[in-house]
């Protein structure tokens, strides 16, 4: 260290001296940021991570059982991806319904052609005789009598039904039209 004989202090002895007060005073500072910014690291990551929760439910729509639990819960999924998942699943509810509503309406479509094929709708009723040449339809449902087409027109109209309250009404209403007893 130095020159112990003499009590002097060299010079090379005052650098090894102080070298090492340096490098001691050097760990201490190292160690002590490294815990610092520990700490800080530690409590970004969780400012980070609240905030990365927070945007994932916040992509929930206002219902019971919408996937956000997993995106939530995987400590990796940020809300822009957590909004693709929850969009890609309400798409695929929406074309299992439509999916759903096709299928029922193609059966009820094939149940209809079957009774007119049949010759009779639901209710045993024989619908309006085909025209081989589609000539004049008004023509050829004024020749039938009023009831027949009356009926006629409550099945091919919904209009109807929601104008009248019964088929009844309407074939009354019907026959004072053709009386010239109303104003229409």
């Amino acid at each position: 260290m130095g020159d112990t004989q003499t009590g002097r202090i060299t010079a090379a002895g005052l650098k090894e001296r102080l070298g090492a007060v340096f490098d001691e005073i050097f760990a201490l500072g190292r160690k002590a940021g490294r815990d610092e910014g520990y700490r800080e690291g530690i409590a970004e990551g969780a400012r980070v991570e609240r905030e990365r929760l927070a945007a994932v439910l916040a992509q929930a729509p206002p219902r019971e059982g919408a996937p956000v639990g997993q995106p939530a819960r995987d400590g990796v999924t940020g809300g822009a991806e957590a909004a693709q998942k929850v969009l890609a699943a309400e798409a695929a509810k929406a074309t299992g319904a439509i999916s759903k509503i096709t299928k029922v309406l193609a059966a009820e479509t094939a149940k209809a052609a079957g009774r007119l094929f049949e010759g009779k709708d639901d209710k045993g009723r024989r619908p309006l005789p085909a025209s081989e040449d589609c000539g004049d339809l008004e023509a050829a449902v004024l020749g039938l009598p009023v009831e027949e087409r009356c009926r006629a027109d409550w099945d091919r109209e919904p209009g109807l039904r929601s104008e009248f309250a019964t088929l009844e009404a309407y074939v009354a209403f019907t026959r004072q039209r053709e009386a010239g007893n109303t104003r229409i």
